[in-house]
C-alpha cells in the first residue's frame, strides 16, 4: 500500500468509529428523551399570579412570559 491508500483507510476507520459513537449518542438521547419529569416540591415566589404548583405547571406548559417590575413596597 502507498502513502495515499493509508491515508485513506484511516480516514474511513476514523470516520466508521465517528459513526459507531454518533449512533450511540443518538440513541442515548432518544431513550432520555421519553423519560418523564416529576417536579418533587416547588418553594418559591414567583411573578404573574403563580401561587402554587398547579399554576406555575401551567405557566411553563402554555410558554406564558410572567415577567414583571420590581415590587415597589421592599424598600429598594
Amino acid at each position: 500500500m502507498n502513502s495515499t491508500t493509508n491515508g485513506l483507510a484511516e480516514a474511513l476507520r476514523a470516520s466508521l468509529k465517528d459513526r459507531e459513537r454518533l449512533h450511540q449518542e443518538v440513541a442515548r438521547l432518544r431513550e432520555i428523551a421519553h423519560e418523564p419529569i416529576a417536579i418533587v416540591g416547588v418553594g418559591c415566589r414567583f411573578p404573574g399570579g403563580v401561587r402554587s404548583a398547579g399554576d406555575l405547571w401551567s405557566v411553563v406548559s402554555r410558554g406564558r412570559d410572567v415577567i414583571s417590575g420590581f415590587p415597589g413596597d421592599r424598600g429598594w
